[in-house]
């Protein structure tokens, strides 16, 4: 597991969870998820990681991994104790563009944006259940992403654990040599030797769970992504992705 640290080295963000309706908190929240998924190869799920989990003891969140074209995937993480008062959140679909991407470097917002919304194109369908009972059952139709108009459908609507979380100004993306993607920045240079913050565009159809509706022990999280980007409209060589991926944790509450 990677505990999530990286406020030690620069600037952070903290926010209550009793302001979990705080969307700028939750934007914030959102870059942080960014910057551990991005700078944790160990956690990636090619590397086979028994448990992949971030913690951001700052903020008291939880984050489990991106399950976007990993197929099925189960974590075994109960020897990773989660206090009672942590969020979970974790991703049916997200995305984020930066200032340090290859062809975006130094672009204005808008550039950065329509780069994010475009990635989360397409129609996506989560579903999500905790020791077997469905809390989470949706579905979204995004278009193209960059209108902003997406469709969506809730067939649980006596829960309220989806959120969508899209950053309308810029926030900060943390990389570090450590990073997991060596071919998406345009200056690598500018990491080699030390940490860098990106302004960055977060998007997120995501899944936010309060850890005081568990009760002390054992569980099981499971979110399953049916998820279909059609060709994108601003990069023609991009035809987008058909899949549907399975993610299995097991974790104990304290």
């Amino acid at each position: 597991m990677s505990v999530f640290l990286f406020f030690q080295i620069q600037q952070s963000y903290a926010i209550e969870n009793k302001s979990l309706n705080d969307s700028s908190g939750l934007e914030k929240i959102l870059a942080k998820y960014w910057s551990w998924s991005v700078n944790s190869p160990e956690d990636a799920p090619e590397a086979n990681p028994t448990c992949s989990m971030g913690v951001d003891t700052e903020d008291s969140f939880v984050f489990l991994f991106d399950s976007f074209e990993t197929g099925d995937v189960s974590y075994d993480c109960t020897q990773e104790l989660i206090p009672k008062g942590y969020s979970i959140m974790f991703p049916i679909l997200t995305a984020f563009c930066s200032q340090g991407d290859q062809g975006l470097y130094g672009k204005p917002y808008q550039d950065i944006r329509d780069c994010t919304l475009n990635l989360d194109r397409g129609k996506v369908k989560g579903i999500v259940s905790v020791d077997d009972k469905v809390i989470v059952n949706i579905s979204k139709d995004n278009g193209n992403g960059i209108e902003m108009k997406g469709i969506l459908k809730n067939y649980l609507p006596k829960y309220n654990y989806y959120r969508e979380i899209f950053s309308k100004e810029f926030v900060d993306l943390l990389v570090t040599s450590n990073n997991t993607s060596p071919n998406n920045w345009e200056k690598p240079q500018e990491f080699e030797k030390k940490p860098i913050y990106y302004k960055a565009v977060v998007h997120c159809e995501c899944v936010i769970i309060d850890t005081n509706e568990f009760d002390p022990g054992k569980h099981t999280l499971k979110y399953v992504v049916d998820a279909d980007g059609g060709k994108s409209s601003i990069n023609l060589s991009d035809t987008g992705w058909k899949f549907i991926s399975t993610a299995k944790y097991q974790f104990t509450i304290k």
